[in-house]
């Protein structure tokens, strides 16, 4: 049977036992009822005898969707996914030893990105620990320079007071997580054998947790007002918008700040602002502009970002060279963020809040045609865009712009995409308002791009979930499809160009002599075979003609399925260098009326 059937969809529901049968360790039955209390809903399980206790309370309970995952890395990528779409605390649960250590790369993708992850680990008694036990390592601590708090639970508590430190540490590790500190924390939890017994529950017995609540501070008016003067007083006003979710609101906002005369927004595909206004394919203006060499005048006075980090290169070091006189970061929580080296003001709010407040206190904003000579770069680069594609010879950037034309009018769709080359193309194309865009850019790294994306997949309720990924990507991450219930409503576009094509275009690698075989690691897997060994429906192209015929069909199938589509390895760089040498060229003849 093919396995898009209805098991196989996000179709997961909570059954609720009517006895409450958990392990007979006082300490896994109290993190079981702190994880409900703390409003997890979703646990991520690899599978291992020493998290048998955990595994069997946390399935048995009928509190938890509980997901089989068997390897640990794309367990721990798949439960980020989970919690970036739902915006809720994911458990993970593995054994002790070595599997625990392969959560550390979703980790710290989840610590830079304030994502609350739960990362609970099994582990053999500590008196163990360098001792030669098998599979005991010093887990203790384990992730400690990117986790936000850790500590290890008394699984089996003496008395009331050890009771009562094991509810207090809950408590405390997960406010940390979700209110005061938002990120990643780890629990672990040294067993004893035996770990299979269980035993009933009372739920009227549960353990008493206190939860942390952050009462807003009253509106720095003053803050308001001088952010408000600033942009009064002068000419050059850049809001930077990094990764961020859609919100509504900020858009409206943001919107209103666009339409001023003093006052651009630049923002990414991972941005989610659909403003008519916004520029939202930087690097199609910036590399070029620098080639034009007109770049100073386009450099802000005042900077004000918002978001998370920048994929962009280039603008962040124009910024730091280019360094505007005042630079304000608004985030909700602290962050120390300066990545353009001339912070001046760090406000930690909301920002539609507060960039809603700085326009009603101010009705007089400086004249200056900064906006409209943004304006035009924007209309040039796409002109130059347009002329350059029509011609463009098949390769990597032919390809994402048919299928970034191909996607245009799917609704809900999620787009998740690798790092190296697929994100940086995309950024090119510019901003589908149907579109939700996401890519891992906490650590930017290749190494869970498509568990993420199935589990957000997997959370996902009302549309379908499409990852575009590199060939290196995918193969490096093939275990994320190791999934008995891989949701059918993920695909995945394999873009697959050989190899690591991303340093055929990066400034600096043109070294010859390790270029193929340390860089780009042409690697010998077959996608197809790949896409049978898990019973994933593939589809492939070689060519333009081959790609405007397969894609279609392939969008538009009921279930997942894998489409490779095989690019030349070699005329990327150039095609991509030509381009942007193209919008050049109208960019110097701009300069020059200037």
């Amino acid at each position: 049977m093919d396995r898009n059937t209805a098991e196989s969809k996000n179709t997961l529901k909570f059954v609720k036992n009517h006895r409450l049968i958990l392990s007979d360790k006082k300490g896994v039955q109290t993190l079981v009822q702190a994880a409900r209390e703390f409003g997890v809903k979703h646990v991520v399980i690899s599978p291992g005898s020493r998290n048998a206790p955990i595994t069997i309370s946390f399935n048995r309970s009928g509190y938890f969707f509980c997901h089989s995952i068997p390897d640990e890395r794309a367990a721990a990528f798949y439960g980020l996914g989970i919690a970036l779409k739902t915006d809720q605390p994911v458990a993970l649960v593995c054994t002790s030893g070595s599997a625990a250590a392969n959560y550390l790369p979703a980790i710290t993708e989840a610590f830079f990105n304030r994502v609350p992850l739960v990362a609970i680990t099994a582990d053999r008694p500590l008196s163990w620990t360098d001792q030669g036990n098998g599979q005991t390592i010093r887990q203790e601590g384990l992730f400690q320079n990117h986790i936000k708090d850790w500590f290890s639970l008394i699984t089996e508590p003496r008395n009331e007071e050890e009771s009562w430190q094991n509810q207090r540490m809950l408590s405390k590790a997960f406010n940390t997580a979700l209110t005061l500190d938002p990120g990643p924390i780890h629990i672990n939890v040294p067993l004893f054998e035996p770990l299979y017994q269980t035993e009933e529950v009372q739920e009227e017995t549960a353990s008493r947790f206190y939860k942390s609540h952050l009462i807003s501070k009253p509106f720095e008016l003053e803050s308001a007002k001088l952010l408000a003067k600033q942009v009064a007083d002068h000419e050059r006003i850049m809001i930077l918008v990094g990764q961020h979710r859609h919100d509504k609101k900020l858009l409206s906002c943001l919107e209103a700040w666009s339409e001023l005369s003093n006052v651009v927004v630049l923002t990414e595909t991972t941005g989610n602002i659909g403003i008519p206004r916004a520029i939202d394919t930087i690097d199609r203006i910036i590399m070029p502009l620098e080639e034009a060499n007109g770049l100073e005048d386009y450099m802000p006075d005042v900077l004000i970002s918002l978001g998370g980090y920048l994929i962009t290169k280039k603008l962040k070091n124009l910024l730091r060279k280019y360094k505007p006189a005042f630079h304000w970061h608004l985030h909700p929580h602290e962050s120390g963020l300066d990545t353009y080296m001339s912070l001046t003001h760090e406000i930690h709010v909301d920002p539609e809040h507060f960039l809603t407040k700085t326009l009603q206190h101010n009705k007089k904003f400086a004249q200056s045609h900064y906006a409209e000579s943004w304006q035009e770069l924007k209309s040039l680069a796409l002109e130059g865009h347009l002329n350059y594609l029509k011609s463009a010879p098949y390769s990597d950037f032919k390809v994402f712009e048919c299928i970034d034309k191909a996607i245009a009018k799917i609704p809900n769709l999620t787009l998740h995409l690798s790092n190296s080359t697929p994100i940086r193309y995309i950024q090119l194309l510019g901003i589908r308002e149907n579109i939700t865009y996401h890519c891992n850019r906490g650590t930017s790294g290749i190494d869970g791009c498509t568990s993420t994306a199935s589990g957000w997949a997997a959370a996902e309720e009302d549309g379908d979930v499409l990852l575009i990924t590199g060939d290196m990507s995918f193969v490096y991450d093939s275990n994320g499809l190791w999934n008995n219930r891989l949701p059918a409503n993920l695909k995945i576009i394999v873009i697959n160009n050989q190899g690591g094509g991303i340093f055929r275009i990066i400034e600096g690698s043109e070294v010859e002599e390790e270029k193929e075989k340390f860089f780009e690691a042409h690697h010998p897997v077959n996608i197809e075979r790949l896409a049978s060994a898990f019973d994933i429906e593939y589809f492939s192209s070689q060519d333009e003609d081959a790609l405007i015929e397969v894609l279609p069909r392939f969008l538009n199938k009921t279930g997942r399925g894998i489409f490779e589509i095989v690019t030349p390895r070699i005329v990327n760089d150039r095609i991509l260098k030509d381009y942007f040498k193209k919008i050049a060229v109208s960019f110097r003849q701009l300069t020059k009326q200037d």
